[in-house]
C-alpha cells in the first residue's frame, strides 16, 4: 500500500534527519537519495529522494550559515525548476537566517 503511494511521487524531502557521519539513507526502490553534508548539529540534516524517471543535478551548497541545505535542478515539461530544501534548527538565529534567505531570493544566486 505505501509502495503504491510512494511510486506516485516525484520528490520526497525530509528534514531533521540526523545525518551523522556514516549515515546511509534507507533505499527506496525507484528513487535516488541525496543528503546534506554541511550539518550544524546532531539532529540536523536534509534528505531528498528523487524518482529515477527525472534527470536531476544536485548541489551541496553552503547558502546559509544557520541552516543545512541541498539544491536540486530538474526539467519538467522543458521548464527548469530549482528546489532548495533547508533545515534550520530552532536554536539557531532566525534573524540571520531570514536575512540570508532574503539576500538569496533577491540576488537569484540560488539558480547557479
Amino acid at each position: 500500500m505505501i509502495n503504491d503511494s510512494i511510486n506516485c511521487l516525484d520528490i520526497i524531502i525530509l528534514s531533521e534527519t540526523w545525518n551523522s557521519t556514516g549515515f546511509t539513507p534507507q533505499n527506496i526502490i525507484g528513487f535516488s537519495s541525496y543528503k546534506s553534508e554541511n550539518n550544524l548539529n546532531q539532529n540536523d540534516g536534509v534528505l531528498i529522494y528523487t524518482n529515477n524517471k527525472h534527470n536531476i543535478s544536485i548541489n551541496q551548497l553552503q547558502l546559509f550559515s544557520e541552516a543545512s541545505c541541498i539544491k536540486i535542478n530538474l526539467n519538467v515539461n522543458n521548464k527548469p525548476i530549482t528546489i532548495i530544501a533547508a533545515y534550520r534548527s530552532p536554536q539557531s538565529n532566525i534573524n540571520i537566517f531570514l536575512s540570508e534567505l532574503s539576500t538569496l531570493m533577491t540576488s537569484g544566486s540560488y539558480s547557479q
